[in-house]
């Protein structure tokens, strides 16, 4: 394959410095109403793609982030209950303490990247959607 071509369903190549185009659609994975479980980090559900909607039935469930990706986009899609965000085993959030969660708000969403391994920070956050 030879650098600044793209080839349909196979791969992206291009030289060190240069912009990407021409794609039409690039499809992130996405998680769908995944229920939030479990009362710890131990137990809670695990985030399995980049685009997440989360399902919760009462405020002490909770959701844990991959060990390996690079941004996560996370949406409570319960208007009335909060869920636990939580960092993979030892990993932290916005430079907390290792293994310690955050809540995330009724309707609320938030987009993390990893800068290193188990190491999330916030680059934007919602606490829902106005009244």
């Amino acid at each position: 394959m030879t650098p600044g071509t793209v080839l349909a369903s196979k791969a992206v190549v291009v030289d060190a410095n240069k912009d990407i185009a021409g794609f039409r659609y690039v499809k992130p994975d996405v998680q769908a109403n995944l229920a939030a479980t479990g009362s710890t980090k131990d137990d809670a559900a695990a985030i399995t793609a980049q685009i997440v909607t989360v399902t919760s039935n009462n405020n002490a469930k909770g959701v844990i982030l991959p060990a390996a990706a690079t941004m996560v986009f996370i949406q409570n899609a319960s208007a009335g209950n909060i869920f636990h965000l939580y960092p993979n085993a030892g990993g932290t959030l916005n430079g907390g303490a290792a293994n310690a969660g955050v809540v995330i708000a009724p309707s609320g969403s938030v987009i993390l990247v990893q800068i290193a391994a188990n190491t999330w920070w916030t680059l934007g956050y919602s606490t829902g959607l106005p009244s």
